[in-house]
């Protein structure tokens, strides 16, 4: 299990992967990760902390199973985020900061699914890491408490 995050921007052109894999380049704890050339994934790993993340890229973005259906004023970037449930509070607060960065420097928006269940089209916003935190927090206490009570499910 897992909290996800996707994000969109107002341009109609397909985003460049390349703008996520150079915007980490140089920032320690994340890796490009993939095909020489063709990272489609940035990872973050912070030895020292523990917290891990990933950000990836999937081009075609659309997911048919689950598709990201946004306002006709939005397009998908392809880029979505990833941090797993079942882990302690600082997790978020160490990664949601590099979201809302990304977010910011990139100009794009971001679509939390998990508060957005029954919009359709979803709601991208401008969150900020308090936001996020909160929100992934929330989750996180849902998960781990469905962990907890399922006798069949293995706690990790």
């Amino acid at each position: 299990m897992s909290y996800d995050l996707h994000f969109c921007w107002r341009s109609e052109k397909a985003f460049d992967r390349s703008r996520l894999i150079d915007f980490f380049a140089e920032v320690p704890c994340f890796v490009a990760r993939g095909t020489p050339g063709k990272e489609s994934q940035v990872w973050y790993e912070n030895q020292a902390t523990g917290v891990y993340f990933s950000l990836e890229h999937e081009d075609p973005p659309a997911d048919p199973e689950l598709p990201l259906v946004l306002p006709s004023e939005y397009y998908d970037t392809g880029i979505s985020f990833n941090l797993n449930y079942n882990r302690a509070s600082f997790f978020a607060h160490e990664a949601m900061p590099w979201v809302e960065t990304l977010a910011g420097e990139l100009d794009l928006w971001i679509v939390d699914p998990q508060d957005d269940w029954d919009a359709q089209p979803s709601r991208p916003k401008r969150y900020t890491a308090v936001e996020l935190i909160a929100s992934w927090e929330k989750h996180n206490a849902w998960a781990v408490e469905a962990l907890y009570n399922s006798p069949d499910e293995e706690l990790r």
